[in-house]
């Protein structure tokens, strides 16, 4: 009497030779394993499936990821419009990301394969803020030097004051505590 072993499920030929299940198929197993009426092997025999693979269901589960369900589709103005506020220097790329709940590595994708086409909108853009720096900075050093004399003026007064009050014993500075 030659008894013949069952055949084990085959895996699929998606690319990691696992099979994908749906978010629901894991939900129940992660289910019938909190309710503790049926024991661990008989959840894992039922699914076919490794105790480290229940855990990451579990994990699955709680963030409501499906591996079933496709990527998001950006629409291309989106992508454009991201792509034009990176370049024209509103937000950086993880910024960009962070805002539109994005990737930062898809988001530089983008930047990567839409730039070209926004670099001739952007050149006239990228020549205002070259001579708007050289104005600031014009007016940075005009401040830096006004600040420079009114310290000089502070010093050269604090000066006369010191010598009035040492050499005419005369009671310039406001003694703390005197009454007016």
């Amino acid at each position: 009497m030659n008894k013949e072993k069952p055949k084990k499920e085959t895996r699929s030929n998606n690319k990691g030779g696992y099979f994908i299940r749906s978010l629901s198929l894991k939900r129940q197993a992660v289910e019938e394993h909190d309710s503790g009426a049926i024991p661990v092997k008989e959840i894992l025999k039922k699914y076919n499936i490794a105790p480290t693979t229940l855990w990451n269901w579990r994990r699955q589960v709680q963030k409501g990821v499906d591996p079933l369900i496709r990527r998001t589709r950006h629409p291309e103005e989106l992508k454009l419009r991201i792509v034009k506020e990176i370049v024209t220097g509103l937000f950086t790329a993880k910024e960009a990301a962070k805002h539109y709940d994005i990737k930062k590595t898809t988001v530089e994708e983008w930047r990567a394969k839409y730039s070209y086409q926004i670099s001739d909108l952007t050149e006239p853009m990228a020549k205002k803020p070259a001579k708007e720096s050289a104005l600031q900075s014009d007016h940075i050093r005009q401040l830096e030097r006004a600040l420079e004399d009114a310290n000089l003026k502070i010093i050269g007064l604090e000066t006369m004051i010191n010598i009035a009050e040492k050499d005419l014993k005369i009671d310039i500075r406001k003694k703390s505590g005197t009454k007016q």
